[in-house]
């Protein structure tokens, strides 16, 4: 008995596991992928692969954090991103396109967006374009199946 509650105590407090259901994140992470996803408060960085709650879509949704609290997030016509007047390096994306815009990413909240640029509904086009923490609920650690590493 002792280990059923160790192992739902886990999994609700520690552990989940992700289904994902686009392919927004593509070549990192495809449709259908199970994430084991470790739940965290705090300690986010720009690349991490977050899944958190969209209010405006009443939906859980798995992408990278771009822009961090504070920062100015530009992005060019061509697809590049820059944080703060640098260019960012992104080896995640294949293809680099979408809608430009700049960001000014307001304090306790992020900026995401997906690593398959063409097809990503995400920060760019959202009606709000933050994230705020609270709605964070995790960082995804690995691809459970089909097994594989994801590329963070």
């Amino acid at each position: 008995m002792a280990g059923v509650i160790a192992a739902f105590a886990i999994r609700k407090c520690i552990f989940f596991v992700t289904l994902v259901s686009s392919n927004s994140m593509y070549p990192s992470i495809k449709q259908g992928d199970r994430l084991l996803t470790k739940r965290i408060r705090g300690g986010i960085e720009r690349g991490d692969i977050l899944i958190f709650f969209s209010k405006e879509l009443g939906l859980v949704l798995v992408k990278r954090v771009i822009g961090l609290p504070g920062e100015l997030v530009e992005i060019g016509r061509d697809g590049e991103v820059f944080i703060n007047n640098e260019k960012l390096q992104e080896t995640y994306v294949e293809i680099n396109s979408g809608p430009a815009g700049t960001f000014i990413v307001p304090e306790k909240n992020y900026f995401f967006m997906g690593d398959n640029r063409s097809y990503s509904r995400d920060s760019r086009t959202w009606a709000e374009p933050y994230i705020p923490d609270e709605d964070i609920l995790g960082k995804a650690l690995i691809c459970i199946y089909p097994f594989r590493k994801i590329n963070c």
